[in-house]
This record gives structure tokens, C-alpha cells and sequence, in this order.
């Protein structure tokens, strides 16, 4: 197994960067392009919105490192063993974030212009549960005008029945005997 190249089912929050060797035309050409994107990648793209191609120019003043940072919620200290190559990449790279494969398990085999430079995991914050305060459980649940749900019988169930039941013996009674 290859690592960074091997993709897990329902894979989330993680985001892999590519070096580039091509031209600025072949490289916008991958943009939103599903076919050139497996093409690059060796594997089906199922959703090209979540592969990002751009420039490391355009990132001027903010760099790779500081982009993945802001842009992608990659946590400074996650960066910083790479934070110097990253800086240093010029020409084009991609940006692939896990749903780009719809959840699917996918072994990549990049096209040879296509080099994996790192495999990054998004920061999450940490989830923490809070006791609610004391009386904030308490309440009506009735919505406006102070009527709560309809209790959950049958009884509406048969009102429906009935009606129709007798709207079908006054029609056929009508059809028989009303002309």
C-alpha cells in the first residue's frame, strides 16, 4: 500500500496536495474536468468541485503552507515539518480534499506529472458536551396559539374513511336513482 495513495471508504477531512509538471494550459484544463482529473489522479473523480488546481503565484504573501492554513483548516503545527517545501513548489499544484471521491474507497496512481507532495487532516475542534442549566428544559411545546400536537390516535384515520364512504354512496346513489 502506498501511503497517502490509498484512499479509505467515507473518508473525511483530509487533504492532499500534488505537485504539478505541466503548463499553465493543461493544468486550467483540470479544472472542474472529471475525465482529465481521473486521467491525473488514476482513479474516478466523483465530484470535481472538491479538487482544487491553482497557481503557487497567485498565493504570493500567503504561500502554500499559509493557504492550507486559512484556506483549508490545516493547523499551523500540523504544517510546519513542511512549511519550507511547500513555500518552495512553483508552477501549479491541486489540492484534493477527501469528498472529491464521493465516500468511496480509491487507490490513486497519479499520472507522472502529477507527484504527491503531503497528505494533511483538517484541525476539528474538539466536541464538548455541556449540562444544560436547570430550567432552560422546561417549557410548552405548543406552537402558535397555544395548541399542541394532535394526539397520536386513529381516530383521524377513520374520519378520513367515513367521509369517503359516504361521499361514494351519495354519488353512487345519485348515479341510480337521482337521474
Amino acid at each position: 500500500m502506498t501511503e497517502g495513495l490509498e484512499i479509505p471508504a467515507l473518508e473525511a477531512g483530509v487533504v492532499r496536495v500534488f505537485s504539478l509538471s505541466m503548463d499553465e494550459a493543461e493544468a486550467a484544463a483540470l479544472k472542474g474536468d472529471a475525465a482529465r482529473l481521473e486521467a491525473a489522479l488514476g482513479a474516478p473523480v466523483e465530484d470535481p468541485k472538491w479538487v482544487e488546481v491553482l497557481a503557487v503565484a497567485d498565493l504570493e504573501g500567503l504561500g502554500l503552507a499559509g493557504y492550507l492554513a486559512e484556506g483549508q483548516g490545516i493547523a499551523p503545527e500540523t504544517l510546519a515539518p513542511d512549511r519550507a517545501r511547500l513555500n518552495a513548489l512553483e508552477g501549479h499544484v491541486m489540492l484534493v480534499m477527501s469528498p472529491a471521491f464521493g465516500g468511496a474507497p480509491v487507490s490513486l496512481a497519479p499520472a507522472s506529472a502529477v507527484t504527491l507532495v503531503g497528505v494533511y487532516s483538517e484541525t476539528r475542534p474538539e466536541v464538548r458536551f455541556e449540562e444544560l442549566p436547570a430550567g432552560s428544559t422546561k417549557g410548552n411545546l405548543a406552537g402558535p396559539g397555544g395548541r399542541g400536537p394532535a394526539p397520536a390516535t386513529g381516530a383521524g384515520r377513520w374520519i378520513f374513511w367515513g367521509a369517503l364512504a359516504l361521499v361514494l354512496l351519495l354519488a353512487l346513489g345519485w348515479a341510480l336513482w337521482g337521474r
